[in-house]
């Protein structure tokens, strides 16, 4: 995922104390919003969030502690790193390296000093590609603190350089995806060719991953449960990032499971290692739509499709065709915007929105028409929904199941089976469902697909056209 100049929601934590008896047991991060409301109070294991939405980006963010200071980033599963701006950052122009005004790149007015248990590597440094931009830095040990629970000298990147976009708020990003995707690299920074971040790099766990590793997790794997904003506000609750377990919300008991399949990448992509998982990346069965007032007049794209679980991306990228089917069904229909990059279709903030279901699994997963219609910046209104057409990373095309999905399901990250879990929303949103997924099923790896990894959207205002920038890492 990442960022855009989009009406955007971030998730900030606020940690609470962690016996270190308890440190074997799910964290639950609770995703709400800045303004006033009320809440209750949640079991000591679990840490309160808030959720922000600025300008033309909508995020989902938490806060993480480095060492002692506690700051805002990005939470991201079509990531894999963490990273975080340090001292005296400097932001540059992408194409001319340029020296810009901090402000020019975004970010909030947080940054990260190293403290007295960082320890940087002299023989290693940090670089990514982003597909808004480039940030790069330091590559060293940290002790970081989520929803909880700390791990002691966890790799981090500390970024001085960045060409990449933020959102106002967010200081890094939080990456949970698999370690073939992280970006640290052997050698000098200064004989860097930064063009180059997301090739050769050198591999090391994520976060989520060293909590498991170092049985500081009952379970391998994490969950995430979204709530959608209300519609004309700029903030609302965020939902829920569990560590270990499930959020406690309420969901169907019937879990689809599938596994996670390995996108065709180049070795030197995924860090030397062939064959290897680097994103969330599913098969799903089915895409099935029809209109709100006429749901048995039903349309079925039941060509398996490659997809990316992106917590990062707000749309849901399909193929073209599909994608103008759903559109044509708003009532009235979306109208194709070509002055954005990508297409977009325009609609009224008012339309009745299709029926919308992805089958994964042998289950059909439907969208709330809520999160079908996204409302940006200037009052105007975009479908949830585009067309992956021209959008590739390294030639792969493919499905992108963004937080428009994601507001329905409970969805389960599981590094320990290779696998995904899924299951529907139900709308008693503030309870805690007691039931646990179903026990892991060995499913045979299907034949990989093409598949990439949408890391951000950003979209740039202009007094005539708005222009959606695609991010890739």
């Amino acid at each position: 995922m990442h960022s855009s100049i989009f009406p955007f929601i971030s998730l900030c934590i606020s940690t609470c104390a962690i016996k270190a008896s308890e440190l074997s047991h799910p964290r639950t991060l609770h995703l709400q919003r800045k303004a006033s409301f009320n809440t209750t109070q949640l079991p000591s294991y679990s840490t309160q969030l808030t959720s922000w939405h600025t300008g033309y980006e909508l995020t989902f963010q938490t806060e993480v502690t480095f060492g002692n200071q506690t700051l805002s980033v990005l939470v991201d599963t079509g990531s894999s790193d963490i990273w975080v701006l340090g001292p005296n950052w400097v932001c540059i122009n992408d194409t001319s390296n340029a020296t810009l005004p901090q402000e020019a790149c975004t970010y909030g007015s947080q940054t990260y000093t190293p403290s007295t248990t960082f320890h940087e590597i002299s023989d290693m440094y940090f670089g990514e590609l982003l597909g808004a931009g480039r940030v790069s830095g330091l590559f060293g040990l940290e002790d970081v603190t989520l929803g909880g629970i700390t791990v002691t000298s966890q790799h981090i990147g500390v970024v001085n350089t960045s060409s990449n976009f933020g959102d106002g708020v967010y200081t890094g990003i939080v990456g949970f995806g698999y370690p073939s995707m992280t970006s640290s690299h052997n050698g000098s920074i200064v004989n860097a060719d930064n063009t180059t971040y997301s090739v050769n790099a050198s591999t090391y766990n994520p976060l989520f991953n060293s909590m498991a590793q170092e049985g500081l997790v009952e379970e391998a794997y994490f969950s995430i449960a979204l709530e959608r904003t209300p519609f004309n506000a700029t903030t609302g609750p965020g939902g829920y990032l569990t560590l270990g377990g499930l959020p406690p919300v309420s969901y169907n008991p019937k879990f689809a499971t599938v596994p996670v399949e390995i996108a065709p990448l180049p070795t030197e992509i995924t860090g030397g290692i062939a064959n290897s998982r680097s994103w969330w990346a599913i098969n799903i069965s089915g895409i099935i739509f029809s209109p709100a007032s006429n749901p048995h007049n039903t349309t079925t794209n039941s060509t398996t499709a490659l997809a990316v679980v992106d917590t990062g991306n707000w749309f849901n990228y399909v193929d073209p065709e599909t994608a103008s089917g759903i559109n044509d069904l708003f009532e009235p229909p979306g109208q194709w915007n070509m002055e954005t990059s990508p297409i977009t279709y325009t609609i009224d903030c008012n339309a009745r929105a299709p029926n919308l279901g992805f089958t994964i699994g042998g289950q059909t997963f439907f969208h709330n028409g809520m999160d079908l219609v996204y409302r940006v910046g200037d009052g105007t209104c975009v479908s949830a929904v585009v067309s992956n057409e021209g959008v590739q990373l390294y030639g792969l095309t493919g499905v992108i199941l963004g937080d428009t999905f994601l507001k329905n399901v409970v969805a389960v990250f599981d590094f320990g089976n290779n696998e995904m879990r899924f299951a529907e929303r139900t709308e008693g949103r503030s309870n805690t469902s007691s039931i646990s997924p179903p026990s892991p099923v060995s499913l045979m790896s299907a034949a990989s697909s093409v598949t990439w990894h949408l890391l951000s959207l950003i979209v740039i205002a202009t007094t005539s056209s708005v222009f959606f920038l695609v991010s890739f890492i």
